[in-house]
C-alpha cells in the first residue's frame, strides 16, 4: 500500500538533536532569499498561470505499489491502484495533489491550497485486511483513523514546501515537509529522471494518534506498554522516473525511503528503522471529454 511513496536504501546517521530546530528552517529562508534575487512582483504578475476556468484535462490510468512498512511483523504486499489527475482550470484533482486544490503560479513559483485525506496508521483503509501483522503486539490493538487535512504547498524553482493539518479533529496532527528535487538526466520533452531529498517533521499529536499506546490499548503481556512520543523529523529521500511514451501515453515510476526519528523507533509497535514504498503507474492523457 502507498500512503504518503529505493535499491539499497541509504543510511543517514544525522546528529538530529542539534539540527532539529533548524532543518525546517533552512529551506525556508532559502526560498524566500531565492525569491528576492530573481523574480520581482511585476515578473510574477505576467508569468503567472492564467489557465482559463474552461480549460479541462484529464489523465487517468492505473499501476501497482508496494510498501516495507515499519510496523513489527508485517509483510510487503503489492498494490493495485487506479490513478487520475484532473485539471480544470486553476482547479486540481487527483493523484498529484490530493483531493482537490487550487494552484497559482509561474514555472518558477507555485503555490496551492487543498484539501486531502490522510490515513498512515496501522489499519489504515488502503490496506487489504489481511495484510495486517501477525505479530502478537496487535492482538487486541484498536488502530487510530484516517482524516481529512488541509494542505498548503509551494515551490521555487527545485525547492517544495508542504503543510498538512488535520481538520476533523481525528489526531490534531499537523506535518510539515522540506523537498529538495532536481531532474538528474533529462532524454527530451517529458522524459526525466528526478532526484529528492529533504526532510518531514511530526508534531507530538500526530506521532501519538499513529504510534501511541494508551488507556485500553496498553496490555504488557503483548508487549504493549504504555507510549508517548513526542515531535519527530524523519530523513527522506527517493526518485521519480517519467517517461513519455507517445504524446499521450505515460510510464511514471516512484520511490522514496524514510529514515525514521528515534522517537518514532521507540513505540513498541514499531519494528525497523525504516519505511520504503515503490509504485509505479502507466497513465493516458485524453485529448478530448468522454462525455
Amino acid at each position: 500500500m502507498i500512503r504518503s511513496i529505493s535499491f539499497l536504501a541509504p543510511t543517514f546517521q544525522p546528529t538530529l538533536s542539534l539540527i532539529r530546530p533548524h532543518l525546517l528552517q533552512l529551506p525556508l529562508l532559502i526560498m524566500l532569499a531565492a525569491y528576492q534575487l530573481t523574480l520581482s512582483a511585476d515578473e510574477l504578475n505576467t508569468t503567472m498561470d492564467t489557465s482559463s476556468e474552461g480549460e479541462f484535462q484529464i489523465q487517468v490510468g492505473g499501476g501497482i505499489g508496494a510498501s516495507d512498512l515499519p510496523w513489527k511483523g508485517i509483510d510487503i504486499n503489492p498494490t493495485s491502484m487506479p490513478y487520475f489527475d484532473i485539471a480544470w482550470g486553476n482547479w486540481h484533482f487527483g493523484f498529484k495533489h490530493g483531493l482537490a486544490a487550487y494552484t497559482i503560479g509561474s514555472d518558477r513559483l507555485q503555490a496551492s491550497l487543498g484539501v486531502n485525506y490522510r490515513d498512515e496508521t496501522y489499519d489504515t483503509i488502503f490496506d487489504k485486511e489481511e495484510d495486517l501483522s501477525k505479530d502478537r503486539v496487535f492482538d487486541g490493538y484498536e488502530s487510530g483513523d484516517g482524516e481529512l487535512t488541509a494542505k498548503l504547498s509551494a515551490k521555487l524553482y527545485f525547492i517544495g514546501l508542504d503543510v498538512e493539518q488535520d481538520v476533523t479533529d481525528q489526531s490534531g496532527g499537523l506535518t510539515a515537509s522540506a523537498m529538495l528535487e532536481y531532474p538528474v538526466l533529462e532524454l527530451g520533452p517529458g522524459t526525466k529522471l528526478i532526484a529528492s531529498a529533504g526532510a518531514r517533521w511530526l508534531n507530538e499529536k500526530y506521532i501519538h494518534h499513529l504510534y501511541g499506546i494508551e488507556g485500553d490499548n496498553i496490555n504488557p503481556a503483548f508487549g504493549r506498554t504504555a507510549y508517548q512520543g513526542e515531535a519527530a523529523i524523519n530523513l527522506v529521500a527517493g526518485v521519480t522516473a517519467i517517461y513519455s511514451i507517445t504524446d499521450n501515453w505515460t510510464v511514471i515510476g516512484v520511490y522514496q525511503f524514510q529514515k525514521l526519528d528515534d522517537v518514532i523507533q521507540d513505540s513498541p509497535l514499531i519494528g525497523q528503522a525504516f519505511q520504503q514504498d515503490i509504485k509505479v503507474f502507466v497513465s493516458y492523457r485524453l485529448d478530448t471529454l468522454p462525455f
